[in-house]
Formats: structure tokens, sequence, C-alpha cells
């Protein structure tokens, strides 16, 4: 629906994960003992594990172990994504449409938030992370820790993202909170704040997206979904599917 309202033109319907209110105890986590924890390459192609940092969904936005190191992260993103049945065209273009809309969360320090649901106290789970950061939402929320917005149009569908990706030099930089994330260099101020329409922001992006410029291969991918959008909405959408 999400995707329907940005005025992208979807291919079907896959149903995601089913609800659990608790997991099995016969889990496999990994033979990580502590979160954000990298795991070796050899680990990283072993089935069913799909993160490459215990605790992630995914890879580890700022690079492997916080490396800030775009091309460290090609090898963590094809694991994770070769876990889920995905090649190289498909992880580009679900990359790259997951980051065509919307925006990560870094407002303020981490210090101000409070440990994860599950490590909070009782009368706290339930309600997400608590934070002492000014109202904890909107504007002021921190969850990440990156402070991206990669669009000039983050609620609608568009190319900007691999139009910027190619358009700008990348500089590293810092969010809010801390995170390392990368800021176009000598842009100017196109993004829209998101909750404040007379401010303008200059393109950033996560170090995993620069992967996706810097890798060989996925470079390739990108340029021609660069030259030819109709062909990214369409791996987009056959991939969303899935």
């Amino acid at each position: 629906m999400a995707l329907e309202n940005s005025g992208f033109r979807t291919f079907g319907f896959g149903a995601g994960r089913e609800d659990v209110w608790e997991p099995d105890l016969d889990v496999n986590w990994g033979d990580e003992k502590a979160w954000l924890t990298h795991r070796h390459p050899e680990a990283l192609a072993k089935a069913p594990l799909g993160a490459t940092e215990m605790g992630l969904i995914y890879v580890n936005p700022e690079g492997p172990d916080h490396s800030g190191e775009p091309l460290s992260a090609a090898a963590a993103i094809r694991a994770t994504f070769g876990n889920m049945g995905m090649n190289d065209e498909e992880t580009v273009a679900l990359i790259a449409g997951g980051h065509t809309l919307g925006k990560t969360h870094g407002a303020g320090p981490t210090s101000n938030v409070g440990p994860d649901p599950e490590a909070a106290p009782i009368e706290e789970q339930g309600l997400g992370w608590a934070s002492t950061y000014g109202s904890g939402v909107g504007a002021d929320a921190i969850t990440s820790g990156l402070e991206v917005v990669w669009t000039q149009t983050p609620t609608q569908w568009s190319n900007y993202f691999f139009e910027n990706l190619f358009k700008y030099e990348w500089v590293q930089t810092r969010s809010p909170a801390g995170a390392i994330q990368f800021e176009a260099v000598d842009a100017p101020e196109i993004i829209p704040d998101p909750f404040d329409p007379s401010k303008k922001r200059k393109p950033t992006m996560l170090v995993t997206d620069l992967t996706l410029r810097f890798d060989p291969e996925f470079e390739k991918i990108s340029r021609r979904f660069l030259n030819d959008p109709q062909a990214f909405n369409e791996a987009f959408a056959r991939a969303g599917s899935n």
C-alpha cells in the first residue's frame, strides 16, 4: 500500500514472515555471544543465518564492524542477500528501492536512548525504546542512530537515489547520534527536512549505499538502472514480490 501511495506500480504481493510472540527455544542464533558481532567471512554464506552481524536484520549500514568503508561491505551484502535467494541485480534493486522512500532516525546522541524493549524494565516493555531526547518521536526520534534522507521526494517514487549516488562525490561524516554516514560534497541543500518545510539538507547516504557505486559489479547494475529507470522499476517490483 505504501508503495502504491508513492506512485509505484507493484508486480504482486509476497507475504512476509509469520508473526510470533516469542522465539522458539531451538532457534539457531549463530556462534556469536554479543550483539553486533561481525561474522567471519567463512560463516557469512552459511544458511539460514541471513544477517552478517547478530542483532541486525541484514548488514551493518556503517560497514562491517562500523568500518565506514563501502567496499568492505560488498561481501557482507552478497552473503546476506544471497542467503535470501537474491542475485546481484535483485540486491541492487532492493537496496535502492527501499532507500528511494523514507529516512533513517538519528536525531541526537544514543546516550538518550534506553535499553532495547526486551532488556527494559517490565513496565517499559511493549512501548518501544524509552528516550529522553525531546519528545523521543518524530523530529526527535533515535533508532538506528543514522540520520539519512536519500532523495528529494522521500514520499514519492523516483530515480533520485541513483541520480544522487552518481552525481555527487561523497565525504564521510557522522550523524548527530555519532553514526558513520556520508554527505554529498559541494552539493546544494535540496533534500526537504521531514518535519520543517522551511528547511533543506544536503543529500546523504549510508556507507552501504555507496557500495552500490564503488563495487565494480554492483556499479554496472546501478549505472544501468540510472540510465534506464523502467528497468529499475521492473527489477524492484519483481524482487520485492518474492
